[in-house]
């Protein structure tokens, strides 16, 4: 069961390392499988819907926006490996 399954109103998050700390991103699986769902698009324009999307729901600082998309960059490349194999 996912974390928010269980209880009404609360965000599916996940943590991940962005600029050297752990940070709480809600609807991480949700925003990948966005970005998924344009199997062949160029690196900036998925990097684009991913930012995008996090930034939805999300409080994402300007000043860190490029560490936020680096980070969750390499979260989808983990993500599509994993469904490749």
């Amino acid at each position: 069961m996912s974390p928010g399954a269980c209880c009404p109103g609360k965000s599916d998050t996940k943590r991940i390392t962005i600029g050297g700390h752990q940070i709480g991103i809600s609807f991480l699986d949700q925003i990948i499988e966005k970005a998924m769902a344009h199997p062949g698009a160029p690196e900036e324009e998925l990097r684009s819907i991913l930012l995008r999307e996090v930034k939805i729901y999300n409080y994402v600082p300007s000043s860190a926006e490029d560490e936020y998309a680096d980070a969750i960059w390499e979260e989808f490349v983990k993500e599509r490996a994993r469904r490749s194999r």
